[in-house]
């Protein structure tokens, strides 16, 4: 990574090495990442790509890191915080939201200006980038309905373009391939006026809060099963709320979160995830697929 440091530094991009994950991961457990470059626009972000490419080692937007699990090996390449894409601005109706703003704090905006369509999404904790590629969504909302296009850097075609709409193929918790190809720089979400969107958003968010644990954690672990139902049922059912390994357990309040109840490792997590998907697929035929993203080694 000498060479990397080498390029960054002679760039001007603000970077650090070394990186442990409970500074990265909301699960606050797991490795260090080598080095976290902080681009403060569009070119820099570029040339962060240009420099892991030419380098041969890999790299990835970060936000708030809270669906990334970061192996106890360590993630040894690049993340690029997207910190300094949080720009939120009103057009109209619209929001334009970079990519490393918060879906909660874009949701308290659109709020303050009584402009309908994220409240359901108001407790979210990640960013409006994460949220892009995993498609959030909650009590029957999805991120996508209310995307008009994005702006992202493709990596390929090493340029800035604007992607419409119906040009990701978003579906459940999914926007296909698109965003491992390029990086989300900022969004144009379509709102509309309402009425008493402040009490709405309090409201789903409280909800959300009541049903979910407050240790660190990466949120749902698992999709929602093909028959619809969720992973958290089949996992209750299948009496692992409470179960524990090492530093981490299955929520008791929420059998769809892995908790880090002290000392949780990436080991621990990932060790109770695959409890969890040999279990159910052996009591009830259901194959559990991870919502969350893993990286690293080891």
């Amino acid at each position: 990574m000498k060479d990397v440091i080498k390029m960054l530094t002679s760039g001007n991009i603000p970077f650090k090495t070394d990186m442990p994950a409970t500074l990265v991961s909301s699960y606050r457990g797991g490795g260090t990442t080598a080095v976290i470059a902080y681009p403060e626009n569009a070119v820099a972000l570029a040339e962060c790509v240009r420099i892991a490419t030419e380098n041969g080692v890999p790299c990835m937007p970060l936000g708030n890191g809270t669906n990334i699990l970061v192996k106890d090996g360590g993630f040894n390449g690049i993340m690029i915080s997207l910190i300094g894409f949080r720009n939120v601005t009103r057009h109209g109706n619209s929001l334009v939201c970079g990519a490393g703003a918060g879906l909660a704090g874009i949701a308290n905006t659109a709020a303050g200006y009584d402009l309908s369509g994220l409240e359901e999404l108001s407790g979210i904790p990640g960013t409006a980038g994460g949220a892009l590629r995993m498609n959030a969504g909650a009590f029957g909302r999805e991120l996508s309905e209310l995307v008009d296009s994005v702006t992202v850097y493709d990596a390929e075609a090493r340029q800035v373009r604007k992607l419409t709409r119906g040009e990701i193929p978003f579906s459940y918790r999914s926007s296909g391939n698109v965003f491992g190809k390029a990086v989300a720089l900022e969004t144009t979400l379509l709102l509309t006026e309402g009425i008493s969107v402040k009490e709405k958003s309090a409201f789903y968010r409280e909800k959300r809060r009541a049903k979910q644990p407050c240790a660190p954690s990466l949120g749902s672990v698992f999709l929602k099963a093909e028959n619809g139902m969720s992973a958290g049922y089949y996992i209750e059912k299948a009496g692992l709320k409470g179960a524990r390994i090492g530093g981490a357990e299955i929520s008791e309040k929420h059998a769809n979160f892995i908790v880090n109840r002290g000392g949780g490792t990436a080991k621990d997590y990932c060790s109770l995830m695959s409890l969890a998907h040999t279990v159910v697929e052996s009591k009830y035929g259901i194959t559990l697929e991870p919502e969350i993203v893993i990286v690293g080694g080891e």
